[in-house]
């Protein structure tokens, strides 16, 4: 599942390319205000002036405020709600700066519903709340501009600044709306992820020992070996005389007795191996960027702890299982392959008289416990 700041990643630099094209768009509109003020007689102030308070300066701010906003936003060096905070406030730039300079249309005094709107992008209503103080402030100021330098009637700017403020407080809790709504979709986006994920892990896991089961093995077998963690051990563990057991004593011990060899196996190998039911009696155990020797070391003290425990039971009978152990140490073989080697290593281990280690390979030897 992606995380927020990859979205916002996308996001935050498709907004700064849109500000530096309304950024063109408002510097190709004011040249076009500025010539039309100038050929009608309209221009209030010596063309010099005139020029740079209506097209130099609002251009420069606003070129400036896209640079130094796609600087911040490209930056390794600044935090993500920084990065954030910024791309909102660029666009809060340009709409300042567009009340400030067309206060004559009453309409402009509407723009930073525009910021106020986008800030649901990023989900945050502290976001959104500074953006709407923001445009109060500038709304107050663009109408003093437009009273002391437009002569705009009194009556006429207060009634365009109560229809401005209105818009801007219905933009803001429409936006406070959609960011709720939007933040309970993302949870409900997120538990089902979350729920989905554990529904998966769930199929990775036998339900009665709670180990690995077949599939599971297999895929990270492959995993291990393509990613070259080697030398690789596997061992094959198979209980002995199981069948004795369920006839015996019954399932639900024999379920008991398969229990607690699961225990063990992640007591003695959850840290460096992945331990897993093969299938019935059979278990696996795959041990990733481990020697050999240590592999079987691990194999014997679970051996040993496991031939050695009293079940309740049992009668004073004792339990035992048989193990093959194989190397793979970058040479190029199929997964079955390998298992194929630990396999015969166990059956040779049963054939020789049960409750052994015996090692397949490079390496033959077996330990004989009884």
């Amino acid at each position: 599942m992606p995380t927020n700041q990859t979205k916002y990643d996308k996001w935050r630099k498709v907004l700064i390319v849109n500000c530096l094209i309304i950024s063109c768009v408002a510097m190709l509109s004011e040249i076009a205000i500025v010539f039309y003020y100038y050929k009608a007689g309209m221009a209030f102030l010596p063309l010099p002036l005139f020029l740079f308070r209506f097209l130099v300066l609002p251009g420069t701010v606003n070129f400036a405020a896209v640079i130094a906003g796609k600087y911040i936003i490209y930056s390794p060096k600044y935090k993500e709600n920084t990065k954030n905070y910024t791309a909102i406030l660029v666009l809060c730039v340009l709409c300042a700066c567009m009340e400030c300079v067309h206060y004559v249309f009453p309409a402009i005094m509407c723009s930073f519903c525009v910021p106020v709107f986008f800030s649901i992008l990023f989900q945050n209503k502290k976001m959104t709340s500074l953006v709407q103080r923001l445009g109060y402030i500038f709304l107050i100021f663009s109408a003093v501009i437009s009273k002391v330098e437009g002569g705009k009637k009194l009556s006429y700017l207060i009634f365009d600044c109560l229809v401005a403020a209105i818009i801007l407080f219905c933009s803001y809790i429409v936006s406070i709306i959609l960011i709720k709504y939007e933040e309970q979709r993302t949870e409900d986006v997120r538990s089902c992820y979350k729920k989905q994920m554990e529904l998966n892990e769930q199929l990775k896991h036998d339900l009665l020992t709670g180990l690995y089961n077949y599939n599971a093995f297999l895929e990270i077998l492959k995993l291990k070996r393509n990613s070259s963690c080697f030398p690789i051990q596997l061992a094959v563990i198979d209980l002995d005389n199981f069948k004795y057991i369920n006839d015996t004593f019954g399932h639900i011990q024999g379920n008991e007795v398969l229990v607690y060899i699961s225990f063990l196996l992640k007591k003695y190998t959850s840290n460096i191996g992945y331990p897993a039911r093969y299938g019935g009696e059979e278990f696996v155990v795959l041990f990733p960027e481990t020697s050999i020797e240590d592999a079987f070391d691990i194999v014997e003290k679970i051996r040993k702890d496991f031939s050695e425990h009293h079940f309740d039971f049992s009668k004073g009978i004792k339990f035992t299982f048989s193990c093959g152990l194989a190397e793979n140490d970058g040479e190029i073989i199929t997964p079955q392959k390998f298992f194929d080697n630990a396999d015969r290593a166990m059956y040779l281990a049963k054939k020789s008289g049960k409750n052994k280690t015996i090692i397949s390979q490079k390496h033959y030897k077996y330990i004989n416990n009884q």
